[in-house]
């Protein structure tokens, strides 16, 4: 396996999230630098607000910093459901 190949096939492993569904667990789980806490924020956030867009919104969470945000922009959906 090349190094471009072994690092395409490495970034197709990354897992995603949905932030519009996901629970506190699955968020702390998955998105680098976020635990409970911050994973309970993001849920509050959603519930008082609606769902999130983008990661312009996602940002707006109190305790999310955008650093946080574009570091996991890669392991991020915003899928809404109705």
């Amino acid at each position: 396996m090349t190094e471009t190949t072994e690092a395409s096939f490495n970034q197709s492993l990354v897992q995603q999230v949905n932030v519009n569904q996901a629970d506190a667990d699955t968020l702390a789980a998955v998105l680098n630098g976020c635990g409970l806490k911050k994973a309970r924020a993001i849920i509050n956030y959603r519930k008082q607000h609606g769902p999130f867009r983008s990661i312009k919104d996602l940002a707006k969470v109190e305790g999310i910093s955008e650093q946080l945000v574009l570091r996991n922009k890669s392991r991020l959906l915003f899928i809404i459901r109705y």
